[in-house]
């Protein structure tokens, strides 16, 4: 059933301000001058928005912009407004980078759990990259924050789905000079889409089909805090990865090399191996590392796997999600990780058994191959993109076979959930 838009997020235990809601009216209907009235000092949503700490200065070029179209001032005031208590924007957004921009607006509330594990990680990083490389890690200061986004309406938002991120100034529309705007770069994460997403789809399955070294997984009895902060774990490390590269790794002067499509869902794969490496570095036996790694296998295996395997059921590519998926279903089935099983609540036949540390040691030997590509090209400027996008193949075909012969085994899997992102709505499974 689609979600009909506006689309409104209610966060655990915290009312909406009904001046808030009183705008998505205005913003799905594009009607800028009425948007702006309601931003003067004095107004009702003005006095509300002040109040819960969204800056002035934010507010009067979030005016102008409306007003005028002109967006650069309303962006790099945005970008400017890290870790604030609110986050609040409204203006040309898109859900995704490159893809159309229209009217939205989005209000959040910081997620002090889901954040508690960032100071940690940046002032970490030079340790950490010791453990895993033997050389302390760049990440070219990247910096993950997180909220609990209440009220979406307008361009974030695509049929019943919204982004579980927003990216300034990529995800923003409006604006030009991209040289301001690059040095204001926000990478924002609503930890609560993400966690309902899990408890809605990933959660649903692993409960009717897994077990981790034969016992049900940690995360079945985790609580809305501890799901946070594995969030918080998960994701901070993921994105301080994307940082790294692709080429040259690790390089603080490096800079992001365009290595097309191809390439999208090997990235994906070699932030999200590097996570699960460095958690299992980091204090693998802490109850907050188990989950945040349970989060990242049984959300590639039981979500994105499977999302992939449906649009290739159908004839379809999968999106970058799905084929990031189907590497990981594809590396963790060719080694006997995951295995038919005792899970299946409906009987022994039905589930399947995952092998953590075979798991891990699989994943770990696929990231070193991807590492070990990315390094040859080092020295080849002119060949890197036409080399990581022959990396990328060549690892699709390697592990694409067992992902699908694993795909026979997560076919066991009730449909009942679907496969996609979800709104958070306040009616995931406890």
């Amino acid at each position: 059933m689609t979600v009909r838009r506006p689309a409104v997020l209610h966060a655990d235990g915290v009312g909406v301000p009904h001046q808030v809601t009183e705008l998505v009216a205005p913003v799905e209907a594009g009607q800028a001058d009425e948007i702006a009235g309601a931003l003067l000092p004095g107004t009702p949503l003005r006095d509300l928005l002040t109040a819960v700490g969204v800056a002035p200065g934010l507010l009067d070029a979030l005016v102008a912009g409306l007003r005028t179209g002109a967006w650069d001032d309303a962006v790099a005031a945005f970008g400017e407004s890290v870790d604030e208590e609110t986050l609040f924007f409204v203006g040309p957004m898109r859900p995704g980078e490159g893809a159309p921009a229209r009217l939205g607006m989005v209000y959040a509330v910081r997620d002090d759990m889901a954040g508690a594990p960032v100071p940690g990680i940046e002032s970490s990083t030079g340790d950490l990259g010791r453990l895993m490389f033997g050389f302390p890690c760049s990440f070219g200061g990247r910096h993950v924050e997180y909220y609990r986004l209440q009220v979406v309406a307008g361009g974030p938002v695509t049929g019943r789905n919204c982004p579980i991120a927003l990216f300034a100034p990529f995800h923003l529309g409006g604006w030009s000079d991209t040289r301001r705007q690059s040095a204001r770069r926000r990478t924002v994460m609503w930890s609560n889409v993400v966690v309902d997403r899990h408890r809605t789809v990933t959660r649903c399955a692993a409960a009717e089909f897994l077990t981790v070294d034969g016992e049900a997984p940690a995360l079945l009895d985790a609580t809305a805090d501890e799901l946070g902060e594995a969030v918080g774990l998960w994701l901070t490390h993921h994105e301080l990865f994307h940082g790294s590269g692709p080429l040259p790794l690790f390089d603080p002067g490096s800079r992001k090399e365009e290595a097309g499509p191809d390439y999208y869902s090997v990235e994906e794969f070699r932030v999200d191996a590097s996570t699960l490496l460095a958690l299992s570095f980091a204090a693998p036996l802490s109850r907050p590392h188990r989950l945040a790694s349970e989060l990242v296998l049984t959300e590639r295996l039981l979500r994105s796997a499977r999302a992939g395997l449906a649009r290739l059921a159908t004839g379809r590519p999968p999106t970058v999600d799905g084929a990031h998926g189907l590497l990981w279903l594809g590396v963790v089935h060719a080694a006997g990780a995951l295995r038919p099983g005792s899970a299946g609540r409906a009987g022994a036949e039905a589930g399947a058994d995952l092998d953590r540390a075979a798991a891990t040691e699989a994943v770990a030997a696929a990231l070193h191959d991807v590492y070990q590509a990315e390094s040859e090209l080092v020295h080849d400027p002119a060949g890197r993109g036409a080399g990581l996008q022959r990396s990328a193949v060549r690892l699709r075909e390697a592990v694409l076979p067992h992902a699908r012969d694993g795909g026979r085994l997560l076919a066991r899997i009730p449909d009942e959930v679907p496969y996609v992102s979800v709104l958070a709505s306040g009616s995931a499974p406890p």
